[in-house]
């Protein structure tokens, strides 16, 4: 980034002195109504992250916008999906010794209280996504930021419980359609935690399109060898 544009970043964190609770505009049918709105702001969260990661990290609106992201990820929109999985992706990635460890000890830390307390929110909401909305083309983003999630060192046995958790809740889309059977969902929880990399991305997604009615049971198969 120009250091004349760092320059003009704030020196201290992102706050307001309103309390972080969202708007109803950005709740329920109104989250729905407004997908350009909800794509710009988790676009600007995104850029913050990116360029003043110890500002947005130690900014109290940062649970907020984790759970905002969270939730887009339930649209069919591609904008706000694809910007919502982009800032989930920078914060399961942030302290975990890639480039999104650009910022101080403090803020990281801030950030896995936060990925601690919304991880559970965060791992059944993607996963519902790739079972239902989420455009085909971003569901490896999608997927990569669970595998990020269950590769974390702090949080990463806590979302494998969570994957796990969700996965045979028997409330995931596909299951009251008949498309995902109880014993579906219990393979993919076997499977999902001891999977990593790009097999781990492909189960996701070939789970996803199971959901969907896309694929058969027979897909699972393959990653049991």
């Amino acid at each position: 980034m120009p250091g004349q544009a760092r320059q003009m970043l704030p020196s201290q964190p992102l706050s307001t002195n309103q309390p972080t609770i969202p708007p109803p505009c950005l709740q329920g049918e109104g989250l729905r109504d407004r997908p350009a709105l909800v794509g710009a702001l988790l676009g600007l969260a995104h850029h913050c992250a990116l360029y003043a990661p110890d500002q947005l990290y130690a900014s109290p609106a940062l649970p907020l916008l984790v759970q905002l992201a969270a939730a887009a990820a339930r649209l069919r929109e591609a904008d706000p999906v694809q910007h919502g999985l982009e800032l989930l992706s920078r914060l399961a990635g942030a302290g975990e010794g890639g480039e999104e460890d650009s910022a101080g000890e403090a803020p990281l830390g801030a950030v896995r209280g936060v990925l601690a307390a919304s991880g559970e929110a965060v791992v059944g909401g993607l996963l519902a996504a790739l079972c239902d909305t989420c455009p085909r083309h971003l569901m490896r983003n999608a997927a990569d930021v669970l595998r990020k999630l269950l590769a974390h060192r702090a949080l990463g046995g806590a979302a494998a419980g969570w994957l796990r958790g969700a996965a045979t809740s028997g409330v995931l889309p596909g299951c009251s359609d008949g498309y995902l059977a109880a014993d579906d969902c219990a393979t993919f929880a076997a499977l999902a935690p001891g999977l990593a990399g790009p097999r781990f991305n492909a189960l996701l997604v070939d789970f996803g399109l199971l959901a969907r009615g896309q694929n058969t049971a027979d897909v699972l198969l393959a990653y049991e060898m």
